[in-house]
């Protein structure tokens, strides 16, 4: 839909890393279109799918009917964890959130700016008493974001990072990621 992020070589390689089972609970943060979210309900995940934009909840809706996974995907309007009750656990939580530190203008900068990279702080606190035990977040960044101030805000929530996916985007210097994180050990 107009004025929704459109799904790119990030959206990808997260779905190319997200392995989930048959009844698995999924939580996909900033679902845009609702490209992740469809894909982990297409596996067979019972899908939450969120986003602040009422035109990205409605374009994440629409293609939830187009391919047919509605029933096994809610959608709705909340900015990250905000409409997602403490109680409420997942054993996975994508994201594909804004990557450059600059703050945004208006609604349209939101989809790639970031003041202080504060929704990756959000999204990793919020996580930690949302994911199951053994849960995951799984996220998109790339070589043009802040990837230094991600790296220690997730180790400030005490996750451990690994990278699981990258994609050079040709005839750029453009590069992907796709990172997973679990809790660290205790």
């Amino acid at each position: 839909g107009k004025g929704v992020f459109h799904p790119h070589y990030d959206s990808t390689l997260v779905i190319n890393n997200l392995y989930v089972s048959r009844g698995n609970e999924v939580l996909d943060i900033g679902t845009g279109s609702g490209v992740i979210a469809i894909h982990a309900a297409m596996s067979g995940a019972c899908v939450t799918a969120v986003d602040k934009s009422q035109r990205a909840v409605r374009s994440a809706q629409y293609n939830a009917e187009r391919y047919k996974v509605n029933n096994r995907m809610l959608v709705r309007q909340s900015d990250m964890f905000e409409g997602i009750g403490d109680d409420v656990g997942f054993h996975v939580i994508t994201a594909n959130l804004p990557f450059i530190n600059r703050t945004p203008r208006n609604a349209i900068e939101e989809t790639t700016y970031t003041a202080n990279c504060n929704v990756y702080r959000q999204l990793f606190r919020g996580s930690q008493t949302r994911l199951k035990d053994g849960g995951r977040v799984l996220f998109a960044q790339a070589n043009f974001g802040d990837l230094g101030s991600v790296f220690e805000m997730a180790e400030q929530e005490e996750f451990d990072i690994g990278l699981v996916g990258r994609k050079k985007v040709p005839d750029t210097p453009y590069v992907f990621y796709a990172f997973e994180c679990r809790r660290k050990r205790e």
